[in-house]
């Protein structure tokens, strides 16, 4: 069995699709597989071989093309139109996973573009990592919640520093890191001795840097930078809450489940798949920050909202390889239906 993963963004560009894209690379190799991972992420080598699979980077549509014929299946994590077409050239076997619902402005020229990959998609097997981005892809749809490395996100030994919040990921507008300062300047009116540790780089680092100066708060919030997996790992450890403050409709938000198997408090906006990936776990406020204020007050005065049995089986259930065995029990039971239909098949 040979398997191709395409995926536009990979490492070393940090974010949830590329640690997807990781984690099943990784499980499928381990069960015997041969996996070749397809990128349009530059790193210094053209080609890449790991212990356990290949990467080539930068390949032309007809490269592609070339590649695609040589698998069996071939696996998206997230969809270019380019790479779409190059699976229909190919005529193999292709299973989408979508990590995005392609269409975030009203722009028309986006618009257009994003209902193109939706329809280009509908004649595969395609795969959601929530039912917020089944709904808005619409079509056949099968639902898998995204997972998390439980050898890197772990609870701590001792519990951390109390009133000690942490942020991770991008530093762009669309996650609202500016909302959560200022929820923050709230909290250490109350109690000063909070602080806050913001894991991430982005557009917005100087202005956000900035936005602290402003409160007085650069003795309570610390910048870390981008940071390698186990550094985070770490950090949440040490951290009584993570926020996670986003705008824009998150299509899950691994971030909230690392948070949780790290022993953390979790509070996230309603926005997207967010509290489809707490499964009920954290606090769920309104992209505002007074709400978010509210919440984080709470857990200053120790309002827990973990009931860790609860959080103990719904984690067992999301870890990295139990979610890559229901891909692959999905992508193999279909195996004999798409021989049926022959939609890709020479």
């Amino acid at each position: 069995m040979r398997i191709t993963i395409v995926s536009e963004v990979f490492s070393p560009k940090i974010g949830g699709m590329e640690r997807y894209a990781e984690d099943m690379a990784m499980y499928w190799s381990e069960q015997g597989i041969a996996v070749e991972i397809i990128t349009d992420t530059p790193d210094k080598d053209h080609r890449q071989i790991t212990e356990q699979y290949s990467i080539r980077r930068g390949l032309s549509f007809t490269e592609k093309v070339r590649v695609f014929r040589a698998s069996e299946i071939i696996f998206f994590v997230g969809i270019t139109i380019e790479n779409i077409l190059a699976a229909y050239l190919a005529r193999r076997r292709a299973v989408v996973s979508h990590h995005g619902v392609y269409i975030y402005s009203n722009e028309f020229s986006h618009y257009i573009k994003g209902m193109i990959k939706r329809l280009l998609c509908r004649p595969m097997n395609n795969i959601s990592v929530s039912n917020f981005v089944a709904r808005e892809i619409g079509g056949k749809q099968k639902v898998i919640l995204n997972g998390y490395r439980d050898d890197l996100f772990f609870p701590p030994q001792h519990k951390p520093n109390p009133r000690t919040f942490i942020f991770c990921g991008r530093l762009v507008p669309d996650k609202g890191v500016d909302l959560l300062i200022s929820a923050f300047s709230q909290v250490h009116q109350t109690y000063p001795d909070a602080s806050l540790v913001i894991i991430g780089d982005g557009c917005e680092r100087g202005k956000l840097t900035s936005q602290v100066n402003q409160y007085n708060l650069s003795h309570r919030v610390t910048f870390l930078g981008s940071q390698a997996l186990p550094k985070v790992g770490e950090q949440l450890r040490q951290s009584t809450c993570l926020v996670v403050p986003s705008r824009w409709n998150e299509p899950f938000g691994i971030v909230a489940l690392e948070g949780l198997a790290s022993g953390c408090e979790v509070i996230a906006t309603a926005r997207g798949g967010l509290p489809e990936a707490l499964g009920g776990h954290g606090r769920i406020v309104a992209p505002d920050a007074d709400a978010i204020a509210a919440a984080m007050l709470e857990v200053c005065d120790s309002k827990r909202n973990r009931q860790e049995t609860d959080v103990s089986k719904y984690l067992q259930s999301r870890c990295a390889c139990c979610v890559a065995a229901e891909y692959s029990a999905y992508l193999f039971s279909s195996m004999s239906q798409h021989d049926v239909r022959r939609n890709w098949v020479k």
